[in-house]
């Protein structure tokens, strides 16, 4: 049995760069992370043959070293933090995550003496440098995820489907991108005041490259989550059930709800208001980052192993994805 894929890519308009400190940096970053063994032999194995990097230094291509170096940081704990929930029970997920995962986040006194409390509480130390209000967000989003991988076993567990609406709230939350834009402020160093960034063009331009991450996201990894069981929570299998279609219509489907974000996000993009000549060049800056994560999520997706394994190469070139693919 096989799908294929829209050409995202082709759809997608963005210009996908490489932050120049990309190996040295990120080889840095795997090597701390796994200092705190928070990965089995076959985790741990699995991380070092995924380039997590890459990625990092696709959607961040502008970072200096420093900052570079923190994102690769927060980027490998979240995958290391992924392939751990995923082979957990509901109960035990959400423990990890919210009590924690979520715990050593927010509050500097938690220490329940566990490696994946020690790394996140050492990366809390970069925390301070972020603008109060971002730092703020970045804690609360985070948090946000621990619950919604919690959310997530239980869907899993309880061989439930949500409608679409349902998903996509999930989703927003559940793939940990939040945060990761929230890291923005950090990297640029500058932080939007509330008031422009609650505008609701400014939320649309937010919420849109969510989506533009997610169902992707989803398309490439419909292969690995169904042989492991868990492709309940994906795009895919809510349109399948929720529309009574086939895989490939579903697949064809989310390929055109990707193109309608696109088209509204470049909508949105060409007619924002503007907020003084200072704030309109930061959000410049926080848009092409915006679409440096959409762009290299997908190019990374095909460049990596973590979702077609060795077939990474042929499925890029074909679209086709055989279910049996790793």
């Amino acid at each position: 049995m096989s799908f294929t894929l829209p050409d995202l890519v082709a759809i997608c308009p963005f210009v996908c760069q490489r932050n120049p400190h990309y190996p040295d940096v990120s080889t840095k970053s795997s090597e701390w992370l796994l200092s705190f063994n928070v990965l089995d032999d076959a985790k741990r194995a699995h991380f070092t043959q995924v380039d997590y990097g890459l990625l990092t230094a696709y959607v961040y291509p502008t970072a200096d070293e420093e900052h570079f170096k923190t994102c690769c940081d927060f980027i490998n704990i979240l995958f290391a933090l992924d392939d751990i929930s995923d082979e957990m029970s509901s109960p035990d997920a959400s423990q990890m995550m919210v009590n924690v995962a979520a715990k050593a986040m927010k509050d500097p006194q938690f220490d329940d003496g566990s490696p994946i409390c020690a790394m996140i509480k050492q990366f809390t130390s970069h925390l301070e440098q972020m603008p109060p209000l971002a730092c703020q967000r970045f804690v609360k989003h985070f948090e946000d995820y621990c619950l919604a991988v919690g959310e997530e076993a239980t869907v899993r567990e309880q061989r439930t489907f949500l409608d679409l609406e349902s998903y996509k709230a999930l989703r927003r939350d559940n793939g940990c991108v939040r945060p990761c834009f929230d890291l923005f402020a950090y990297v640029l160093g500058v932080d939007l005041p509330k008031d422009i960034l609650g505008h609701p063009m400014i939320t649309s331009l937010y919420n849109n490259a969510l989506d533009m991450i997610s169902w992707p996201n989803d398309l490439v990894s419909f292969a690995r989550e169904h042989a492991m069981g868990h492709s309940r929570s994906n795009i895919l299998s809510v349109l399948i059930e929720e529309r009574n279609i086939s895989l490939q219509e579903a697949a064809d489907e989310t390929g055109i709800l990707f193109k309608g974000l696109v088209d509204e996000f470049m909508n949105c993009k060409a007619n924002l208001p503007s907020f003084g000549s200072y704030w309109d060049g930061v959000i410049v800056q926080i848009v092409e980052l915006l679409e440096s994560w959409v762009i290299g999520n997908i190019i990374w997706s095909f460049e990596a192993s973590r979702y077609f394994g060795a077939d990474a190469g042929k499925v890029k070139n074909t679209l086709v994805v055989e279910m049996s693919s790793m």
